[in-house]
């Protein structure tokens, strides 16, 4: 079963914040979005002047920082994966972390302890962890399969900006989740969210590593692969909650909460997602089908072309 080894992220907690910032999401605490506002609002004027993809860059700094590398590092990747000009990378990059270290003295300015705060913030999510994840992640596994579970997860525990947020890494098998110290939608246990965090690393490092259909091509397209796995994995998580009667809503209902849970989770999705999610968890359950071609369904019914069956109706078979 999936052992998780739990850090406190005090170094990428201000790189979270940031990214959150940038978003534009509000903070639950107003005061570290006001400590940040200023440096902030420099470091988005200077990603502003460079042509990038911002969603890129945030997704690889924050991952970058996760894993422990220098902020000049983190930055360089950020702009590079984000398709920043190579004659532009340096200079924008010492130009970010000026910001980013005047974002770490307002953060440690506000949370002179974070280290040690988070340690104590970590135990209500560590207690579920350790209480139903077992249980969780084997019924998990019956419904897919138990190799697809991880065997270990880095879980890094980060200062509440939104109230329940996080994200992963799957090639580097780490996770990260805000140390909410109550559940912030009481029908959707926090336990619930890392476990579908560890799930995708399981079931992304799985289907990445040359497993391939009978045709030699790739159940899912790599690029695509983290999104299917995402909407995939979230019908399968509420569906051992259910099991393990942590919440009431049954299988063939489960749809019902798919809106609900897709925002507590921060996925975004819209109405025709959400319909085709729909019609792939109900064929799911009526046909059990290999999760490969389950999953290759899944990602037909969601990035269909005009020479695929149109999106929902590319079913599973047998």
């Amino acid at each position: 079963m999936t052992r998780l080894r739990w850090f406190p992220g005090d170094r990428l907690s201000p790189i979270h914040a940031a990214r959150c910032f940038a978003m534009g999401s509000p903070a639950v605490d107003e005061s570290i979005c006001v400590a940040i506002a200023t440096p902030m609002s420099e470091f988005i004027g200077r990603l502003a002047g460079v042509e990038i993809d911002p969603s890129t860059f945030w997704t690889r700094l924050v991952s970058v920082s996760a894993a422990g590398d220098t902020d000049i590092v983190a930055c360089r990747e950020g702009l590079t994966a984000a398709g920043c000009s190579s004659l532009s990378i340096d200079v924008t990059a010492s130009s970010l972390v000026t910001h980013l270290a005047e974002i770490r003295r307002a953060y440690q300015q506000r949370y002179p302890k974070l280290a040690e705060q988070l340690t104590l913030r970590g135990r209500p999510i560590r207690e579920q962890w350790d209480g139903y994840s077992a249980g969780l992640l084997k019924r998990i596994g019956k419904q897919t399969h138990a190799s697809f579970l991880p065997k270990t997860v880095s879980a890094m525990l980060l200062s509440p900006y939104r109230g329940g947020d996080g994200g992963l890494d799957a090639s580097a098998g780490r996770v990260w989740i805000e140390a909410v110290l109550a559940n912030p939608f009481p029908e959707i246990p926090e336990v619930l969210r890392l476990v579908w965090f560890v799930a995708q690393v399981g079931l992304i490092d799985a289907f990445s590593t040359g497993s391939a259909d009978s045709h030699g091509d790739p159940w899912v397209p790599p690029a695509r692969l983290p999104r299917v796995a995402a909407l995939a994995m979230l019908p399968i998580v509420l569906e051992a909650g259910h099991y393990l009667e942590m919440i009431s809503t049954p299988p063939g209902e489960l749809p019902l909460l798919f809106p609900k849970t897709a925002s507590a989770w921060r996925l975004s999705v819209d109405d025709q997602t959400l319909d085709a999610l729909e019609n792939w968890w109900m064929q799911f359950l009526d046909l059990q089908t290999p999760p490969p071609v389950a999953l290759k369904a899944l990602d037909r019914m969601l990035f269909a072309t005009s020479d695929e069956p149109a999106s929902g109706k590319s079913g599973m078979r047998r």
